[in-house]
């Protein structure tokens, strides 16, 4: 009976990884799919889109790097499926059992193709002749993907892939947690912040890089801090 009982559940956590294999390559497929959708875009603008087109914008909001309109429409999109490809891999293969929380995972899996399909339409909507303001959608993208990030950063064991990787976090468990806790609080401030700034049209102007700068140093300083 014992060994019936082994046998079965050996044969259902086998059907399960089975399972689980194929959820995730179906995952796969549909965020890829997610990053190439803006070319439904290009397509419909592209006679309307200017020899060079805008690809990046300064801390003013004013466009300030421009590509031939066949790199902004066809290759952006491609590039960033790119980058979501190497996300997903390292995630994939850099996270070891029960280090990285559920939803961290899936922001791996879906951050990239969420930034393409919401940045990129607009760019090209933009240089197409239509009035958007495009640094309110970057900055609120920015800002959520900053708050729901900074939300589940304490909840990463250490790791690899995410997070603050210094030595002294990777050495002591207690100061990548004390870290993190402290990191997660600012990344969710600085997201909403972001968010403010986008909602009443603030031009955020240089605080963006001040932000992003003091999300990024503040957590390093206060871990080295509380390690020494």
């Amino acid at each position: 009976m014992k060994k019936y009982f082994f046998g079965f559940q050996d044969l259902w956590e086998g059907k399960n990884m089975k399972e689980n294999s194929g959820k995730g390559k179906k995952q796969w497929i549909l965020s890829s799919t997610l990053c190439l959708l803006p070319l439904f875009v290009s397509a419909m603008v592209y006679q309307k889109l200017p020899e060079q087109m805008a690809v990046h914008w300064n801390m003013a909001g004013e466009a300030n790097r421009f590509v031939p309109k066949a790199i902004g429409a066809w290759a952006v999109p491609v590039l960033l499926l790119g980058l979501h490809l190497a996300v997903v891999i390292r995630a994939e293969h850099g996270f070891k059992e029960g280090q990285a929380a559920r939803m961290t995972k899936l922001l791996c899996l879906w951050a990239v193709p969420a930034v393409s399909v919401l940045t990129v339409p607009a760019s090209l909507l933009l240089a197409a002749g239509y009035q958007l303001e495009i640094n309110r959608i970057v900055l609120s993208v920015i800002g959520v993907l900053l708050v729901v990030t900074g939300n589940y950063l304490p909840k990463n064991m250490q790791n690899s892939v995410i997070g603050y990787k210094l030595p002294w976090t990777l050495g002591d468990a207690d100061n990548w947690n004390r870290t993190h806790r402290f990191a997660g609080k600012a990344w969710i401030a600085a997201g909403f912040l972001l968010l403010v700034f986008a909602m009443t049209g603030i031009q955020a102007g240089w605080y963006l890089l001040g932000i992003c700068l003091a999300v990024l140093l503040l957590p390093a300083g206060y871990s080295f801090f509380i390690g020494s």
